[in-house]
């Protein structure tokens, strides 16, 4: 019977020990990375000398048609200013492929990759950075 008063007397001022654990706020997960570009003017020259830069990548450049053109530049005011938009033109079999994004460069262009060899293309993530807007 001692033993029972004892035990529960432990456990009765076990029960009356205040709670001294901190619980830590779990931390902010910014699931969109800060933004490195903002949307920029175009003038004419910079929209055809970018689409000579995407025509120089396609098979048959005089049936090229470009839509949705416009300029980004960062927001860091570093780097050339980035032509992006959609171009549709005639494959090697002579049908057209249907719209596909670009970036282009002062100096150099790039497509949107549908099958990128290896899994992976500079292409495409340039184009995602710098094109795709969330």
């Amino acid at each position: 019977m001692r033993r029972m008063i004892l035990t529960c007397s432990l456990i009765a001022l076990v029960g009356c020990v205040p709670h001294t654990a901190t619980v830590k706020p779990a931390p902010i997960k910014n699931s969109e990375p800060a933004p490195t570009w903002q949307n920029a003017e175009l003038t004419e020259e910079q929209q055809l000398a970018a689409t000579a830069s995407v025509r120089e990548l396609l098979k048959d450049p005089d049936s090229a048609t470009f839509s949705g053109l416009y300029g980004a530049k960062r927001i860091d005011g570093e780097g050339p200013l980035v032509v992006c938009g959609y171009v549709n033109a005639k494959n090697s079999y002579g049908g057209y492929v249907g719209k596909k994004r670009f970036f282009a460069l002062p100096n150099m262009a790039g497509l949107w990759d549908d099958n990128p060899k290896y899994g992976f293309s500079s292409d495409n993530e340039m184009i995602k950075d710098v094109c795709i807007r969330r």
